[in-house]
């Protein structure tokens, strides 16, 4: 009997973590010559980046290459929540460019800044 309830409790975990794993898909990678910090975790020159992570750069601008060809660049000493299809701009500086057809927004204060196709904000 005790043999059963360990497999059937190691199923019940590794199904329910599926959905966890399956819903954790890559949306650009990080580069920089210098440290990324990426949800309070430091990265020496480059780092993968997810649906709401959060960017932050010190004495080096990073870039950011999303998989649907948009870049955002940060500035130095700048922080950025980044999305599969904008930013929120939280402290310093970024810019926006890319061919994406549908456009990459960049938010930042309420202001919202989107650029026309292979164009850059």
């Amino acid at each position: 009997m005790y043999k059963f309830r360990a497999k059937h409790l190691f199923i019940c975990a590794f199904s329910s973590a599926i959905p966890v794993l399956a819903g954790t898909s890559a949306i650009g990678v990080a580069v920089s010559q210098g440290n990324i910090v990426v949800n309070n975790l430091k990265a020496p020159g480059s780092a993968t980046i997810f649906d709401g992570n959060v960017l932050q750069t010190s004495d080096s601008p990073s870039q950011v290459r999303l998989t649907d060809g948009a870049q955002i660049r940060f500035g130095t000493d700048s922080r950025g929540k980044l999305f599969s299809d904008h930013v929120d701009l939280e402290k310093g500086s970024a810019s926006v460019s890319g061919n994406t057809g549908k456009g990459y927004e960049a938010k930042a204060n309420g202001l919202s800044v989107r650029p026309e196709t292979n164009g850059s904000a």
